[in-house]
């Protein structure tokens, strides 16, 4: 009963990270515009800063409170809330199996499916147009200048000589310009939404190592498939990136060595303090440099 718990509340965390970071995301891309910056490096800048600082609190903050203030007393109630029998890392370790999985299963598929879905919509807006077209000239309802009428003419002869909107339709989709075809994929984004990811992904594997220590396998898996992924997408799904030069990867770095420092405080402070809850819970307890059975 109590794991089951622990899941929902998981689940539940996982929906509330989703949902505000995407939220936050859009924000603060609105809040940069906004302010203005003269150049694109300072608004890249910028907006990694603003988005870094929310996602920091979003994502890890729940991990923060059972890890190191569920024993404080509540500022509102003036109560603590300790964890089950006094040991929270069963508690960490579900967040962090949930929430890591969750968060990189979910990504993963949403950004292979996204340009694939987009590809599908700008097809059918494109066959919808095609098809009105087609059924206005058959009923004389539309007229068409000379060229398209020519045009016409051509498609009705590769249709068999058969004056029938359908056929037209399935001939006039097979004659499409490979211009046309490229301009249904999805415009390439960038490398920000990338760079957020891995960013977020480094912080649950270095934040939190003792609790979950079969996280960088797993994130390994998930890269290692992203990037053929990823590849296929490029080729396939997005139309040609635009080629913009870069000195490096900008504000990312200060970020990554922030939570590189960040993290030698935290994995400390969780050998020392959850690691010594998870031994008395087990009958065990330390005192200085002995280990002694009570």
């Amino acid at each position: 009963e109590e794991q089951k718990y622990k899941l929902i509340s998981a689940a539940l965390n996982l929906t509330i990270i989703g949902l505000y970071g995407s939220i936050f995301e859009a924000l603060a891309d609105r809040l940069t515009v906004w302010e203005n910056h003269r150049t694109q490096t300072q608004f890249d800048n910028n907006l990694i800063a603003k988005n870094f600082a929310f996602q920091f609190v979003n994502n890890y903050f729940v991990l923060f409170y059972i890890a190191f203030l569920r024993e404080f007393k509540d500022p509102i109630t003036r109560q603590p809330h300790p964890c089950h029998r006094g040991n929270c890392l069963p508690e960490l370790q579900t967040q962090l199996i949930v929430v890591f999985t969750g968060k990189t299963i979910g990504k993963q598929l949403a950004y292979t499916i996204k340009p694939f879905i987009y590809k599908w919509r700008q097809r059918m807006t494109a066959n919808r147009h095609t098809k009105k077209l087609v059924q206005g000239v058959s009923k004389g309802t539309i007229v068409i200048p000379s060229q398209m009428q020519s045009a016409m003419k051509e498609v009705v002869s590769t249709a068999g000589g058969r004056n029938d909107p359908l056929q037209q339709l399935n001939a006039l989709k097979k004659l499409r310009d490979p211009f046309e075809l490229q301009n249904q994929l999805m415009p390439y984004e960038g490398t920000f939404n990338d760079f957020n990811d891995r960013v977020v992904q480094f912080g649950y594997l270095v934040l939190f190592a003792p609790g979950y220590s079969l996280a960088p396998f797993f994130a390994l898996i998930n890269n290692v498939i992203e990037i053929r992924t990823s590849g296929f997408k490029m080729c396939y799904a997005y139309q040609r990136p635009v080629y913009k030069s870069r000195s490096g990867i900008g504000s990312w770095m200060a970020v990554l060595n922030v939570l590189g420092f960040v993290a030698v405080l935290t994995n400390a402070s969780m050998i020392t303090f959850v690691g010594n809850q998870d031994a008395k819970s087990i009958g065990l307890e330390t005192t200085g440099f002995l280990d002694r059975t009570r």
